[in-house]
């Protein structure tokens, strides 16, 4: 029974780190060029962490061998980003007709952030090709 109980352990730990604010657009713009649900949004930036940085984490000595499955923004640098976004004329709240029981808040790329986005993309695929 020990090495089941081992098996499913979970640990928890915080990590406080810096992306690029251009890199984590690079990877969230595809995402938003339609309306999207804040928290499909929200799963577009964890997924964008967990791509960067676990390779990362990975690197230091107490980490090493171990599996990283989730990694999820805090509440409050997600709001500070989503705020980065807006600021910088990239993102708007949607503006498509729901039904009124939807309550969830849409986003999507302004003409500005959608140029961005097609700009970073053609540079990612002209350096790969």
């Amino acid at each position: 029974m020990e090495n089941l109980r081992q098996s499913y352990r979970t640990d928890y730990t915080t990590f406080n780190f810096s992306l690029p604010f251009e890199l984590l657009f690079k990877k969230v713009g595809p995402k938003l060029l339609e309306e999207v649900p804040e928290a499909t949004l929200k799963a577009a930036v964890d997924h964008a962490c967990r791509e960067t940085l676990v390779p990362e984490i990975l690197e230091i000595p107490e980490y090493q061998g171990r599996t990283i499955e989730t990694v999820k923004s805090s509440e409050d640098s997600f709001q500070k980003m989503k705020v980065q976004l807006i600021a910088l004329g990239l993102i708007v709240k949607g503006d498509k007709k729901r039904t009124v029981s939807d309550k969830n808040v849409y986003w999507k790329l302004t003409p500005f952030g959608e140029t961005q986005t097609m700009k970073m993309i053609a540079m990612r695929k002209g350096v790969e090709n």
